[in-house]
């Protein structure tokens, strides 16, 4: 996901990512296939098609 490996650790140490990341929502679409095959295509638009992207809280 990351080009830059320097760029990841600095985002990593990050709280505010912290916070974000280990949302439950956010972890659920870590683990979903085509959310993260929409992210490697940098395909905008199965982005915003997934579902879980959108899910009411």
């Amino acid at each position: 996901m990351f080009g830059n490996f320097d760029d990841f650790l600095k985002l990593a140490r990050d709280e505010s990512f912290q916070t974000f990341f280990s949302d439950p929502k956010v972890q659920a679409l870590m683990k979903d296939e085509e959310f993260k095959q929409a992210v490697k295509e940098k395909n905008l638009f199965k982005l915003m098609a997934n579902p879980g992207v959108y899910r009411a809280p």
